[in-house]
């Protein structure tokens, strides 16, 4: 369960005598700062920032009693077991687990030619790809100051993700005006 999300909260609250494991991606804390960092106007939000924000106060406390009840995590970094226990003092056992693509998923022998499906990049290079929700708090505005910086260049930017379309849009013309 990500501690944002919590999807066996009630299973906690029953202390069942099943050992789980609660894997941590972020805290509600690190969400918004994440967000509001990267978006000081909280009008260019996406829907789901908004909400995350006005129901911080709530998910707070969930997340405090989750923590409360948990003895096992995992997160995606050291970085990330470090702010679990000196920002919230967790004292069971973390283990940190990176983040990893199966390679044998994106084997070119087995997938076939990626050009098939976008064959208007065929020839193009450099591609930089950005995969990721487009939402403020995964850096969308900090990619487009960098592909703002990089307009003279050769470079291709391809973008996919789940998320607002809009707020792509919106962020990538804070920074060209064409």
């Amino acid at each position: 369960a990500n501690l944002v999300n919590m999807p066996d909260i009630f299973l906690k609250f029953r202390s069942l005598p099943v050992p789980t494991i609660t894997t941590v991606h972020t805290t509600i804390k690190g969400q918004v700062q994440g967000f509001l960092n990267t978006s000081k106007n909280p009008f260019s939000l996406a829907h789901s920032e908004k909400w995350s924000l006005a129901a911080y106060p709530f998910i707070s406390l969930l997340e405090r009693a989750y923590r409360s009840k948990s003895k096992y995590f995992i997160t995606v970094s050291h970085k990330s077991a470090e702010i679990m226990k000196q920002d919230y003092h967790f004292k069971g056992i973390i283990e940190p687990i990176y983040n990893g693509i199966d390679f044998g998923l994106y084997d070119y022998e087995k997938t076939g030619d990626p050009y098939q499906k976008f064959p208007q990049l065929k020839g193009k290079d450099p591609i930089v790809l950005y995969a990721g929700r487009l939402i403020a708090q995964k850096g969308l505005k900090l990619f487009a100051q960098a592909i703002s910086q990089l307009k003279d260049t050769e470079a291709y930017f391809v973008f996919t993700g789940r998320g607002s379309p809009e707020f792509l849009s919106n962020t990538l013309q804070q920074y060209f005006h064409h």
